[in-house]
């Protein structure tokens, strides 16, 4: 019995080690890896040579030896699923961000990363082609995604605990839309020049700074400690910002229709349009130079609701300041009044009542799908799930950015239905309708503030 112990040990020893498969070298032919030969351990610098596709099958893991790289000249095909993720890791038992190099994409032939998740890497992909990348997350990297004069689509990903989620070093990075943004130590998208080519639809929390980009749209910028959103040169807009230490950065931009709040300061710009804002309960509302300022509900902000920036003077027309004369609005701004290097803000005539059209938050965010509804989009967790396209019950199911299913209920069709996420963090969801007889009925995305 003893023997056969020791036999069934032996045997179990041999088989663990065997399943495992060391790749080096180059890669010259069509490649799968399978779970079966999991884990793949990169050892040095492997390349995927051109005209050669390497397929990495679902719930593959691959795990990088210190300093290890893979090089793509080909085609990278790692297509994961929701519930079966392909994995890129350290191979070491005391992994550190950076200690391996990652995945390089040099000129490619087709790139393609779907439900993938990376960490550890100096950077979890560098692209130099134009592809998608789908439904990942990237953890304690030191860059998630690096991109070059290419831009790559990032759609609903994950970047959290990194030093940068994502980091265009030319000005060119690609559109981001309904990605997720937490405690990356430096940003959440950090690009030179002209930043982000749009970011929509997307959640920014707890970073240093959340992001420097060309357009945004409908983002959740909160308690981003040193800055929210960089911008220069294109619009931000319809984007609840709160918490932050400064929530908008921004030189020649336009600021439109935004609700910024319990910000340290909310807005610090040069020649920008600010427009259709809420910039309130700030510590100060507005740092301004040369911009054109109209039409903003600035009200309650503790210490100042505009500060000058500037030498000469500046006509703030046509806000409202929640006080019912020039005095009490006068003692709000500071300007030469205060310091006599600065010059003077004038702010008369001055509303009122608040514009009409000023904003109160987010708009509804858009869907690819519109068979159900789903509302207030974004909300506090508490939605409302409607659909008039399927007849009898309805099956609804809520996932997150990664895919994973988080809730499941039987709602009925052609009626409003509740369901409640405020339990759930702030970031983006899915849901998903689907009839008794199993067809998709429709989806829907939603934004938990």
């Amino acid at each position: 019995m003893k023997k056969l112990a020791i036999l069934l040990a032996f045997v179990f020893s041999f088989a663990v080690l065997k399943a495992q498969t060391i790749v080096h070298g180059g890669i010259y032919s069509n490649t799968t890896w399978t779970p079966a030969g999991s884990p793949y351990i990169i050892e040095d610098s492997v390349v995927v040579f051109q005209n050669i596709n390497l397929t990495i099958q679902p719930g593959v893991v691959v795990k990088f030896d210190t300093s290890a790289l893979l090089i793509v000249e080909g085609s990278i095909l790692a297509n994961g699923t929701a519930n079966d993720s392909i994995i890129f890791t350290s191979d070491s038992s005391n992994p550190y961000p950076g200690i391996y190099k990652g995945i390089n994409d040099e000129g490619g032939d087709t790139i393609a990363f779907r439900y993938c998740r990376f960490s550890f890497g100096n950077n979890g992909i560098v692209g130099s082609t134009t592809f998608t990348i789908v439904h990942c997350k990237f953890t304690f990297c030191v860059t998630g995604i690096a991109e070059g004069a290419y831009k790559i689509t990032v759609d609903s990903c994950m970047f959290t605990n990194n030093y940068d989620g994502i980091f265009g070093g030319s000005g060119n990075s690609g559109p981001v839309y309904w990605c997720e943004f937490r405690n990356n130590s430096n940003a959440g998208i950090d690009c030179v020049g002209n930043g982000a080519d749009s970011i929509i639809n997307c959640v920014f929390v707890s970073n240093n700074v959340g992001a420097y980009c060309g357009f945004a749209s409908n983002c959740l910028i909160d308690s981003n400690a040193n800055t929210g959103i960089f911008i220069l040169g294109s619009e931000i807009s319809h984007c609840i910002m709160k918490y932050n230490g400064t929530a908008i950065s921004s030189s020649y931009a336009g600021i439109h229709y935004n609700d910024i709040s319990d910000n340290a300061v909310g807005i610090f710009s040069s020649v920008s349009n600010i427009s259709m804002n809420n910039i309130s309960n700030n510590n100060v509302g507005i740092k301004t130079s040369y911009d054109t300022i109209m039409c903003n509900s600035i009200c309650n902000n503790s210490s100042y609701n505009v500060v000058s920036e500037m030498s000469t003077n500046e006509l703030i027309n046509g806000n409202y300041w929640c006080l019912p004369d020039s005095a009490h609005i006068q003692a709000t701004i500071y300007d030469a009044y205060q310091n006599i290097s600065l010059g003077f803000i004038y702010f008369t005539p001055f509303d009122t009542v608040a514009c009409s059209n000023v904003s109160t938050g987010l708009t509804n965010a858009t869907a690819d799908e519109q068979e159900i509804e789903v509302y207030p989009n974004p909300g506090n967790g508490k939605f409302t799930v409607e659909s008039s396209v399927a007849t009898g019950p309805l099956l609804v199911e809520v996932y997150n950015v990664l895919g994973e299913k988080i809730l499941t209920a039987n709602f009925k069709s052609g009626i409003e239905n509740p369901i409640d996420l405020s339990q759930k963090p702030s970031g983006v969801y899915f849901i998903r309708g689907i009839s008794k007889t199993g067809q998709l009925e429709g989806e829907a995305k939603v934004i938990k503030q």
